[in-house]
């Protein structure tokens, strides 16, 4: 390993052919399991790579070079407003080669600011062991790395963590958020869900869009899915939908109020 003064480079061996772990950087579904929540990916040059760990920090870019399974090339940055590295101002290279029944992975981190490479080499030498975990059919568990806008999270309550307007005119619905109030909304990935990021330097929640009838909905963060909805019951509240895992995303309940009003629940991580 070794860190330049502007790059950052890993190489690591990994248990799995080049043609598996290659899809761990082009599918969204896959790249969740072992970085960041929710993921719009396009892989294909200059489509667009968006990554939201946790509501507060983005990272955006987009596709430089695709060569399947032996190499892959994007522009990375931070989407927070004022981020002294912008979406597109440093660029991640990786490449596969195969190495018997495994694969060597060769990571380059280039363009980024003297001050900026400790943290993000420590970023990604907490997430690539755990590329290597799931590349290799294993599960990395839950990410408790600490994060900006996360620490302390197990000891502040149940706080509300997203939000999520349904309608049955998804297209039209992101439409007229991003003009109302000028909202970055990325439906490209296999479930069409909305990622809505407000552009908001860090305050408030992110949230989603998504097809159904028309409500708003809040999602609240809480230790146990099954604790949480046995005490909402003892206290009037009906289960609407049992706890549901989306494999590598997260896993989700909702409830409704004595009033009738739904309202999300999901696992803290």
């Amino acid at each position: 390993m070794q860190t330049g003064s502007s790059e950052i480079v890993r190489e690591l061996r990994i248990a799995a052919r080049p043609e598996t772990i290659f899809e761990f950087f082009v599918d969204p579904q896959k790249i969740v399991r072992w970085k960041g929540r929710l993921a719009s990916l396009d892989p294909r040059p200059g489509g667009g790579f968006l990554v939201d760990f946790n509501g507060d920090d983005i990272a955006a870019g987009e596709y430089v070079e695709i060569d399947p399974p032996n190499r892959v090339v994007f522009t990375w940055g931070w989407k927070a407003p004022g981020h002294p590295i912008p979406p597109g101002t440093s660029t991640v290279e990786v490449t596969f080669t195969a190495d018997g029944d495994g694969t060597l992975v060769r990571f380059v981190h280039s363009g980024l600011p003297q001050p900026a490479v400790e943290e993000h080499a420590k970023g990604w030498d907490h997430f690539l062991p755990r590329l290597q975990v799931v590349a290799e059919g294993g599960d990395p568990g839950p990410d408790r790395r600490d994060r900006p806008g996360r620490k302390g999270a197990t000891s502040m309550g149940n706080p509300v963590v997203h939000f999520e307007l349904y309608g049955h005119n998804t297209e039209q619905l992101n439409t007229f958020y991003s003009e109302a109030f000028g909202w970055d909304i990325h439906a490209d990935n296999p479930m069409n869900y909305g990622m809505i990021h407000t552009n908001a330097d860090g305050k408030g929640i992110e949230g989603g869009t998504s097809e159904g009838d028309p409500r708003v909905n809040i999602v609240i963060e809480v230790p146990d899915l099954e604790e949480a909805l046995a005490k909402i019951e003892s206290v009037g509240g009906k289960t609407v939908t049992p706890p549901t895992e989306v494999p590598g995303v997260v896993t989700f309940a909702e409830f409704s109020d004595p009033e009738g009003n739904v309202v999300g629940i999901v696992k803290a991580e």
